[in-house]
């Protein structure tokens, strides 16, 4: 497989597990890969990394909890309720000791994991993430709207940022798919 071949996305299914319908694909085979995507994204944000993985792992993309086509009941997020999202997600498809590559929010998810749940995973690849925020990055996102775990004023990020508002949108709407 060349650099230059794309994955083409197949039909996803979805999976009941820690109270929500979690939405994910699959592809290839092997030894399982989990790719957890970061905040405000979805698992689409790996397509170019997957030439590269598919030929040697089983590559298991979901979307993580109110993000993309997994739903949240619940109503609040947090890191620690995604990290046993993806536990609960793991034990449903009886994976063992699968490999996890988490990357911003996913890395975040995978250092919850790791401190919560060793020995569950193979081997965990964490990026772009921190173990403790700084006063400065909380500070921004509560300026970005993100007031509190959970908690996005939505009209505050139009007012204050509305290129990213737009960029979002263009991210995650999808007038053909209208659970997205």
């Amino acid at each position: 497989m060349s650099n230059a071949e794309v994955i083409t996305t197949q039909p996803g299914e979805y999976i009941q597990v820690n109270g929500l319908n979690m939405y994910y694909e699959e592809y290839g085979q092997g030894k399982s890969l989990i790719l957890l995507h970061g905040g405000t994204v979805t698992s689409q944000m790996w397509q170019p990394f997957l030439p590269k993985f598919v030929p040697h792992f089983r590559v298991i993309t979901p979307h993580s909890r109110a993000h993309g086509r997994t739903n949240n009941p619940a109503g609040v997020l947090s890191y620690k309720q995604m990290a046993d999202d993806v536990v609960a997600f793991i034990r449903a498809l009886n994976l063992t000791t699968p490999l996890v590559f988490g990357y911003s929010d996913g890395g975040q998810i995978t250092l919850e994991i790791g401190i919560r749940y060793p020995g569950l995973a193979g081997s965990l690849v964490i990026g772009a993430a921190w173990y403790k925020f700084s006063p400065t990055y909380l500070n921004s996102l509560t300026a970005a709207g993100f007031e509190s775990p959970g908690s996005v004023n939505i009209e505050r990020m139009k007012r204050e940022a509305p290129e990213w508002v737009d960029e979002l949108k263009k991210q995650h709407y999808r007038s053909d798919d209208l659970d997205y």
